[in-house]
């Protein structure tokens, strides 16, 4: 946790720099990526260019999804790679939605319960996908 932490803190001030680089956006792409949510940059892949220019991002060390312009985009240097990727997909066994799929005041509800806390889990069993 201390690492990445102090990568994050590294990464932000790298990025506050604003180097004059034009980043080019393509799927699969790691950068830096810009998070409105706390100010801060972090590390990211690139998961889709959008119809409106603007690109969907997945920040790997939380797992999380967002769409950001192409100015809150960076390239990001390899020294900030060597850190294995921390974000883990994971499901939480039998617990299942009424319906199909979960609605989203139970997302937001289960997120507003985890958030900032943290988790202990127990693996019980591991799959391709996660």
């Amino acid at each position: 946790l201390k690492k990445l932490k102090d990568l994050n803190k590294l990464l932000t001030e790298y990025c506050q720099q604003k180097l004059p680089y034009n980043f080019k956006a393509e799927k699969g792409q790691p950068c830096c990526a810009f998070f409105v949510g706390d100010g801060n940059w972090y590390r990211a892949l690139v998961k889709e260019i959008l119809p409106n220019g603007n690109v969907k991002v997945h920040f790997v060390d939380y797992g999380n999804t967002e769409e950001v312009t192409v100015d809150e985009l960076q390239v990001i240097p390899s020294k900030f790679l060597e850190l294995p990727f921390q974000g883990i997909k994971c499901w939480l066994i039998e617990i299942k939605p009424r319906n199909k799929h979960w609605t989203n005041e139970a997302i937001a509800r289960f997120q507003m319960c985890v958030t900032g806390i943290k988790l202990q889990a127990r693996v019980v069993e591991i799959t391709e996908n996660g």
